[in-house]
């Protein structure tokens, strides 16, 4: 068990202290792809953090199915590569059963390396509401428009929050948040970026925060793009490119832990660049990210 912590942010922490569960077995590992036990029975029915039930409601109506999503923010697009944009996931997402799972604030600039694995943590109802006020009133969702163009600059990323509460269901994309100080709508945005620094920063709201054990990983297979990316690895599955990616290798693969585990380590936020050698002697890159809960459940 943990406290919430009370050493004042410039984002606005949570200042209730309420106990928040964690755990380190958030999932248990999944089963090969394809495999008749469904994704999503690879949420462990008991487990401190992740839970099947359904969430409970404080003050503020919220869905409450364990893989709803009650508040979310993703930043993401811009000029990047493909590549790049594939391992893209939602920095911090707040799922019906009130359950958190949010990436870890710091990051390698290195496209070569993995992202710090995803942490977890089960929020109380208390901490729930009062996350969900500060998102919709002085992060400035209840009353903000679907979008915040910024015309000025066109090569930076878009954040995108996504909050289903209170009788509001909607999205909100800022263009180029942080980025312009010329940009319009400065209130708003100073708003957003506040909302944006607190759940970009959310372990730090939390004394531990533990590590999400991906239950499957989805993958790409891509033609080289960095100009130096080292000494390929040889291919690693009994499965050729054709059969885990498709005749002309432009699907996507759904990977165990055990798998991605021959390339790189595991669990990992994600993964841009791994130079592998095909058995034909092709050099090629593979992508890796994890999947969330809801794209667990989406996969039936």
């Amino acid at each position: 068990m943990c406290r919430m912590k009370t050493t004042p942010s410039p984002y606005h922490p949570l200042s209730t202290a309420v106990r928040v569960a964690t755990a380190t077995g958030l999932l248990a590992m999944a089963t090969l792809a394809g495999a008749t036990a469904g994704p999503v029975a690879a949420l462990e029915e008991e487990s401190s953090c992740w839970t099947t039930e359904p969430g409970v409601v404080g003050t503020i109506d919220h869905p409450v199915e364990p893989t709803a999503i009650v508040l979310r923010m993703s930043v993401g697009g811009g000029f990047v590569p493909t590549e790049i944009r594939f391992i893209e996931s939602p920095t911090f997402t707040l799922y019906g059963n009130n359950v958190a799972i949010f990436r870890p604030a710091g990051q390698s600039s290195d496209l070569t390396d993995a992202l710090p694995p995803f942490t977890c943590s089960h929020l109380s109802t208390e901490q729930v509401d009062e996350l969900l006020a500060y998102a919709l009133d002085e992060g400035g969702l209840r009353d903000a428009r679907a979008l915040y163009a910024n015309p000025f600059i066109v090569d930076t990323p878009n954040t995108i929050f996504t909050i289903d509460a209170d009788g509001l269901d909607k999205s909100v994309v800022v263009e180029a948040l942080g980025f312009d100080d010329q940009a319009p709508n400065p209130k708003a945005r100073a708003r957003f970026e506040a909302l944006a620094g607190h759940l970009a920063d959310f372990g730090a709201q939390v004394e531990t925060s533990q590590v999400y054990e991906v239950p499957l990983y989805r993958a790409s297979l891509n033609e080289p793009w960095i100009e130096d990316p080292g000494t390929p690895l040889p291919w690693p599955w009994p499965e050729s490119p054709t059969e885990l990616f498709g005749d002309d290798l432009s699907g996507q693969a759904t990977l165990t832990p055990d798998q991605v585990a021959e390339v790189t380590t595991v669990p990992n936020g994600g993964q841009g660049y791994i130079a592998l050698e095909t058995p034909s002697g092709d050099m090629m890159s593979l992508a890796v990210r994890p999947l969330l809960p809801d794209e667990l459940a989406d996969l039936g």
